[in-house]
């Protein structure tokens, strides 16, 4: 058996032998140059270093390697092996800190970082991950904590400052927050001047209300754009902004200026077509409304052209616009929005049948009370008066105002069927409608009740009908004539003094 002296000199023979031959660690494909920063000072020696090296050596290899070949996962199997071997490397750590970045594995992210910084307090790069990491889990708060922390380390690089304030900026504004994002953008703008930096600071100002200045801010980004991209930004801003202030004019310049760039963009496109809409240019807004929906292709945007020619009164062409749009309408949804907006527009052409059978179709699609009364009005501008009001039979009770009662018992009394009138008269008065409403119920079932002769009936709802609304002169004057019929002298002269004070009153300028 080999003993214990003559071991230690084959270890030691070994060791020296590879020493000359074993490569240095490799550079790390990201997160290099903090070497410095996260030196360990070790209390070890140079036999112990080496056989340190020797095992942790093949773990880093391959996970470089891995990283190489986008093979992030086994990379990290790797470096976790590393670090269990030797815990205190502080670089690895940060390495592998922003392989866990790569991979959105937040947690873990969070545990590195917190390990890192126990050793190294204020280190920059890991407070910005782990803040990075905290935000994507929606943990704001500590994130802020963090971006805040990397503002105020002091020598740390300005693109980490940058990074920090300019996240502070997002988050605070987000959070309501607006002062401190103010503060924030004011050094982000001091520390690095640019158009993206003053676009931010811009937009707070607007969050905050001072309009003027983020127009002053917004002028100055324009100028220090460096590219397309960035005075698109700008002038994206720009006219939200102008938009915010109802500078049509102004708005319009700027959605101008950035078709420039994309002659087809939808958005864009749609934004000119509202502001123009807005301007009530009727010519142009539609022209943009067209071209917004050539571009885009999306029914939504057909729609939105046809209400704009609606709005602006061209029913026909409103109405082409909504036809083929039922044509190609799958949705119930969809085709019942459309076929009302068909409906209306027909109705305002004055073109009856159309109007008919297309709101007919819509209360197929729903039948509730917005629907069946388009359907009913249709009907009864047709002269299809009992038709109306049966189509209106059955979400009368769903009207707790009573209106729709009321209306059915104008269609019926117009047809002089009496009874369905009183039935829905009736029904009107006993619900929970306003007293203009209830008022209205009994005043039209006492007129019914005169004419039919059922004069007690007839007083009884006339005085229902002044309980509700005491300076009615038409009440008063029929509670005259019905007392009379019915020999209540003394009270028919009271009523109608009362209706003769009343439209004296009335006179009265």
């Amino acid at each position: 058996m080999m003993s214990r002296a003559a071991a230690i000199g084959c270890v030691l023979s070994l060791t020296i032998a590879m020493a000359g031959c074993t490569p240095p660690p490799p550079k790390a494909p990201e997160a290099s140059g903090y070497g410095a920063a996260l030196e360990v000072v070790r209390d070890e020696g140079w036999l112990q270093r080496e056989i340190r090296r020797f095992r942790t050596y093949p773990h880093l290899d391959r996970a470089y390697r891995m990283i190489a070949a986008g093979e992030l996962e086994q990379a990290k199997r790797e470096f976790a092996t590393y670090l269990s071997i030797d815990p205190r490397d502080l670089e690895v750590r940060f390495r592998y800190l922003v392989l866990l970045h790569r991979l959105n594995a937040h947690a873990e992210l969070i545990r590195e970082a917190d390990a890192l910084l126990r050793e190294r307090p204020g280190f920059a790069p890991a407070l910005l991950y782990r803040a990075l990491a905290n935000h994507a889990r929606s943990d704001d708060a500590e994130a802020i904590r963090d971006f805040r922390a990397v503002a105020e380390v002091q020598g740390a690089r300005v693109e980490h400052q940058t990074l920090a304030l300019a996240m502070i900026v997002d988050l605070a504004t987000a959070h309501g927050a607006a002062e401190e994002a103010l503060a924030a953008a004011d050094r982000l703008v001091a520390l690095r001047p640019s158009a993206d930096h003053r676009l931010r600071r811009g937009r707070v100002l607007q969050k905050l209300g001072r309009l003027k200045e983020a127009e002053v801010v917004f002028a100055t980004a324009l100028t220090e754009a460096r590219d397309a991209a960035e005075r698109l930004r700008v002038r994206e801003a720009r006219a939200e902004l102008a938009e915010k202030q109802q500078h049509w004019g102004q708005a319009r310049q700027e959605l101008l200026a950035m078709l420039e760039t994309d002659a087809r963009n939808a958005a864009v496109l749609r934004r000119l077509a509202e502001v123009t809409f807005s301007r009530r240019d009727v010519g142009e807004s539609t022209r943009w409304f067209r071209a917004t929906a050539e571009a885009s292709g999306s029914a939504q945007d057909r729609e939105r052209l046809a209400n704009a020619l609606y709005a602006f009164g061209d029913y026909r062409e409103a109405a082409r616009e909504f036809s083929e749009l039922v044509a190609t309408a799958s949705a119930p949804e969809d085709r019942h929005r459309v076929l009302i907006a068909l409906g209306q527009g027909y109705l305002k052409l004055g073109q009856l049948p159309a109007a008919v059978e297309t709101l007919s179709a819509a209360a197929k699609l729903r039948a509730d009370l917005p629907t069946l009364t388009m359907w009913a009005e249709a009907l009864e501008r047709a002269g299809r008066l009992a038709e109306a009001a049966a189509a209106l039979e059955p979400v009368a009770d769903r009207d707790a105002s009573g209106q729709t009662h009321l209306r059915i018992a104008t269609l019926h009394g117009t047809l002089r069927r009496w009874d369905p009138a009183l039935r829905h008269l009736i029904a009107a008065a006993a619900g929970g409608g306003t007293a203009q409403i209830r008022s209205e119920a009994y005043k039209r079932q006492g007129f019914i009740y005169h004419a039919q002769g059922r004069y007690r009936e007839a007083r009884e709802a006339f005085e229902q009908s002044i309980g509700l609304n005491p300076k009615d002169v038409a009440v008063y004057m029929a509670l005259g004539e019905t007392c009379m019929k019915l020999d209540a002298l003394d009270d028919a002269v009271k009523y109608l003094e009362r209706a003769l004070a009343l439209t004296e009153h009335q006179a009265t300028p």
